[in-house]
């Protein structure tokens, strides 16, 4: 288990990776704010 945590954490603080999830999460919240407004549109 250690040595796939020693091979992924330098992936995971790679800034391409976490522009990527960033931008994941972004995406993420834009879709919860569109459907907040959905639900208050009705």
């Amino acid at each position: 288990v250690l040595l796939l945590i020693n091979v992924t954490k330098p992936f995971f603080e790679q800034p391409v990776f976490q522009h990527l999830l960033c931008q994941h999460f972004l995406q993420i919240a834009r879709l919860g704010t569109q459907r907040l407004h959905l639900v208050r549109g009705r």
